[in-house]
Order: structure tokens, then sequence, then C-alpha cells
């Protein structure tokens, strides 16, 4: 069987090509601002390293201890923390959700999902920002809701969503674990794990400090 081209242009960020062959689709990716000098690109972002932070409950609020920069003060003890590149400019924003409310540090306010969804903050697009986006269960299924983009119907009620790149094209892709498997939206389905595993990195969906409850 040939080889059948799907192009996904992607303005100033490269394009993305599905390779269909013998019945299998599988995902390659070439993304241009990858082949800029990385010492370039880590001027633009930040310093290029991950940086140690806490979060943790005092008795005035939330606070975002990062080490050899900052001690800030945001959320309280209802917040579910969502940190990410909010405004793309590379490095990460404190921010935290309140029952489908989004509170980004100095930047903005608003409103995206309720109290029964699940934050799932990410760059679905790949266009170098964070978007706001929340996975909830609905009675047909698990939906996943991005802001200003679409709606999928992706896992269910017993499903814990994993966001990632799985593929490695710079965007978020949606993907639930069940029990064991891995269910990655449009890519493939594995097994790594049983019913007693958590799948890493997890997210804290309820806000209590621990990703296991």
């Amino acid at each position: 069987m040939g080889r059948v081209l799907f192009i996904q242009w992607k303005v100033d960020k490269g394009f993305r090509i599905s390779i269909v062959s013998s019945g299998v689709e599988k995902h390659e990716c070439h993304n241009l601002e990858r082949t800029r000098n990385p010492q370039e690109r880590c001027y633009e972002q930040g310093d290029g390293d991950t940086d140690l932070a806490v979060l943790k409950l005092e008795t005035w609020g939330r606070m975002w201890y990062i080490k050899d920069q900052a001690t800030v003060s945001w959320g309280n003890s209802a917040s579910i923390p969502v940190p990410g590149d909010y405004d793309g400019d590379g490095d990460t924003d404190p921010a935290v959700y309140n029952d489908g409310t989004w509170y980004i540090k100095d930047q903005f306010v608003d409103t995206w999902g309720d109290s029964s969804s699940i934050p799932v903050p990410g760059d679905y697009d790949g266009d170098g920002d964070t978007d706001l986006a929340v996975y909830k269960v609905e009675p047909w299924g698990g939906m996943w809701y991005i802001k200003d983009q679409a709606a999928f119907v992706w896992g269910n009620s017993a499903s814990i969503p994993v966001p990632g790149d799985y593929n490695g094209c710079g965007n978020i892709d949606i993907a639930v674990y069940n029990d064991g498997t891995w269910y990655i939206m449009d890519q493939f389905v594995d097994n790594w794990g049983d019913a007693l595993s958590y799948p890493l990195p997890a997210p804290d969906t309820n806000g209590d400090g621990d990703p296991w409850h």
C-alpha cells in the first residue's frame, strides 16, 4: 500500500504530517521552531530549565515558593493550581482554578468550566501558549472542552485525563487512562499499569495537593 500524506500547516510553527501505510497511521512532526539554534530559543523561553517550586496552603492563602526566585501568594484553600505559559513568553505563570474560574496572575481572569470540571490546561493548538481546557463527565461520555477551539468526546466516568505531547509534535494530545490502558486520541492504545496504578505525570484533580486522591 502506498503512503498518503496529510499536511496540516501551522503558521510560523512548521507543519504536521500523518502517514498512512498498510492501514496503520503514523504521525511524524516537522516543526520549524525546533530547527533553530537551541541557545537562541533558550533566551526566548526563560532560562530553559525546570525550576523547583512547591505550593503550600498557609493560614493566609496558597503560597507559591519558587526556589531562588520568588514567593507568591495566589489562590485559597479551594484553588486548584494550573501553572502554565498563558501569554506565550516562554516562562510559567502562577495560576489557579476555582469552580470554573481561572485566575492567571498579572494577566486575566476568565470563566471556563464549572465545579464538576477538571482543569486540563495545555497548548492544544501548538501556538506556544497555554489554552484553557476542562474535562467533564457528561451523561454521554467524557468531554474535553478547549476554549476557542473545539469540544471532543474522549473517555468515560472511570477515565483519568492524561493530556500530553505523545508524538512530539509540540502540541498537547487528548488522552485518558483507564485501569492500565492508555487511550491517546488519533494515535494509539497501549497497556501500561493496572487498576492499582496511577498515571504519571498526573494532575491534582481536586486541589488537595495529592494526585492520588
